[in-house]
């Protein structure tokens, strides 16, 4: 009942944090629920429309081409990269999200800037790219929030490989979101910004590629040209920068920044700045 949901959630957040249920789920034309819960005993997915006759999902956006980056129908995908930076917990169906600092995870990684009209400072932009097949494009973020998510641009948008596996990142400050933090307003500002993005992802794929296209299955072999990982101690949560000559596989699944002088899983990571 009501009483017994509210004392769960009062004594699971304790002192800080919040709690979300999910309830009144509606079912769809077959009678299943909007959301999947089946699919993955740690996560809530979007339900798939298997009615469908064509190779595209109900759940892919509109400017994608045939493909769904998980963050389109994953909850624990998406809450990931929800932050440029991020310095809190998430938990989904009691598991904890493995958050990524997602500038630091990229290979061949290269700054470079945007000057908006009417903005004093030049907006950073990185780019790079990632071994992920479908996870690509223009990462927007807003005061550290994810707006849009692997916006194509440029040669994204053509019928072929090329702009295959590149990620930029900008934090658009200086945009508009919407009032459900899923778009940006469509002005003039905005469509500048995606004209300049397109024309920068452009540039980096011919200096790191040349004009012409790359089997996906070479970009899928690269490595990030960083490897960084966080405290899992809830009063840090700091990011440490991981020395060259270890992997991920070399980390335990849970770090702890105690970790980093002595035992099994020690690491040497120095103690960095917030990146």
């Amino acid at each position: 009942d009501e009483a017994t949901i509210i004392s769960t959630i009062t004594e699971k957040i304790k002192q800080s944090g919040s709690y979300i249920i999910i309830y009144n789920l509606r079912n769809n034309k077959l009678g299943e629920l909007e959301f999947d819960f089946r699919k993955d005993p740690e996560d809530i997915c979007i339900l798939e429309d298997e009615s469908t006759t064509d190779n595209t999902s109900l759940y892919a956006r509109q400017d994608r081409i045939n493909t769904n980056p998980t963050t389109d129908f994953s909850l624990r995908a998406y809450c990931s990269i929800l932050f440029l930076r991020p310095k809190m917990q998430i938990f989904v169906r009691n598991k904890k999200v493995k958050t990524k600092l997602i500038k630091k995870s990229l290979s061949k990684t290269l700054v470079d800037a945007y000057k908006p009209q009417g903005v004093e400072k030049p907006q950073k932009i990185v780019f790079g790219f990632t071994a992920q097949s479908d996870n690509y494009g223009i990462m927007m973020y807003y005061r550290n929030r994810l707006i849009r998510s692997y916006v194509r641009v440029g040669y994204q948008l053509k019928p072929n490989s090329m702009g295959t596996g590149v990620v930029g990142i900008i934090e658009c400050n200086y945009l508009t979101p919407t009032h459900n933090k899923q778009d940006f307003d469509y002005n003039k500002q905005y469509r500048s910004t995606m004209f300049a993005l397109g024309q920068k992802l452009n540039d980096y794929w011919n200096e790191k590629c040349g004009d012409q296209e790359v089997s996906p299955s070479v970009v899928s072999e690269l490595v990030p040209d960083q490897l960084w990982v966080q405290c899992e101690n809830p009063d840090c949560l700091k990011w440490r920068k991981v020395p060259g000559n270890l992997a991920a596989e070399d980390l335990p699944e849970n770090w702890y920044c105690k970790e980093r002088a002595g035992g099994r899983h020690q690491t040497g990571i120095p103690l960095e700045p917030s990146p």
